[in-house]
């Protein structure tokens, strides 16, 4: 994907970059691409080292992505990090050659120009570009295979504002969960994995009571009068749940591919991804977090590849796969 902010191009894998083009613009876009490439939560500690920032200037650059629209997701805790939600990247505007030169005429035109909101029109004009897809050979349609259904979303809608709520008054709520009736519950903090909402926080005083729970899944749910204070625990809790264990957990992952699916090969995983060629296969390694994850690029995988590493998620896949075939068959 080629994109062009202001009078410089880039693409994922780099810049070509003239002598306009503005430091901070890059770190900026430096960062973007970084996330854009990496599959695991990028830890804030990693981001500075990287680009030799400081952690503030680090969450600020985060927080202009954000404001362009970029669904760039923050988790607290040891095991936490920023990543970048890719399905989320607005798409590519096709632009032909012409319009491509208009764009650029515009732009230099009101940056020589004394119009009052200047530097407002040309914000406006490098989320164009940076949206912009410039060699316009590329087809743009998208096809979603599933989506919330309305009365599911707008329940989720519905349950998000008053916890929204109750975390800003330090209020209890009292809900209805699929697996349980009304009972309280104490949220500390939303968390998106896979597109999918969910919140966190305790069921009682008691820090076993720790639970991450599916908006989706609730019945429904009002404010309570009682006060709570956020526990002072809750980042340890929420590293050792069982969520956070089969979302963020790191394992070194093998794949054996056949050998005519080259095309699985084109991409990059995970850090320190290498191709090993065999008589009959290729061996993809790479690192990778999360077991949901791993199964997920199994079965995108179908049977042009094997699962061989971690073998617990190896042995989870086969027995799912032949559940499956028996309920089909």
């Amino acid at each position: 994907m080629v994109l062009l902010l202001n009078s410089y191009m880039f693409t994922w894998d780099g810049f070509l970059v003239s002598a306009r083009a503005d430091q901070p613009t890059l770190l900026a876009l430096d960062i973007l691409i970084y996330l854009y490439n990496k599959s695991y939560l990028v830890k804030g500690s990693e981001l500075s080292e990287t680009f030799n920032l400081s952690l503030r200037s680090i969450r600020r650059i985060i927080n202009q992505l954000r404001d362009l629209g970029y669904d760039i997701e923050a988790v607290a805790g040891n095991m936490g990090g920023y990543r970048l939600t890719r399905s989320s990247l607005i798409l590519p505007i096709r632009l032909s050659a012409v319009e491509q030169n208009h764009w650029q005429i515009i732009s230099d035109t009101i940056k020589s120009s004394d119009v009052s909101n200047k530097y407002g029109i040309l914000k406006t004009l490098d989320i164009i570009g940076l949206q912009a897809q410039l060699e316009g050979n590329y087809a743009t349609s998208i096809y979603v295979t599933q989506k919330l259904s309305d009365d599911v979303h707008n329940k989720v809608d519905k349950i998000q504002a008053v916890i929204h709520k109750a975390m800003k008054e330090k209020r209890r709520i009292l809900m209805q969960y699929n697996s349980f009736e009304w009972r309280e519950f104490r949220p500390q903090q939303f968390q998106i994995f896979n597109h999918v909402l969910y919140i966190k926080g305790y069921l009682n005083n008691e820090r076993d009571s720790f639970r991450t729970l599916r908006l989706s899944r609730f019945k429904d749910a009002t404010l309570s009068d009682k006060k709570y204070s956020f526990n002072e625990h809750f980042e340890y809790d929420n590293d050792k749940s069982a969520f956070s264990k089969s979302i963020f957990k790191r394992y070194d992952v093998e794949f054996k591919v056949t050998k005519d699916q080259h095309d699985i090969l084109d991409y990059v995983y995970g850090d320190h991804q290498s191709i090993y060629e065999e008589s009959d296969h290729y061996r993809l390694c790479f690192e990778m977090e999360g077991d949901q994850m791993i199964k997920q690029l199994a079965y995108q995988f179908n049977v042009n590849a094997e699962l061989i590493k971690p073998e617990h998620l190896k042995i989870e896949l086969d027995a799912e796969l032949e559940f499956m075939l028996r309920r089909h068959l």
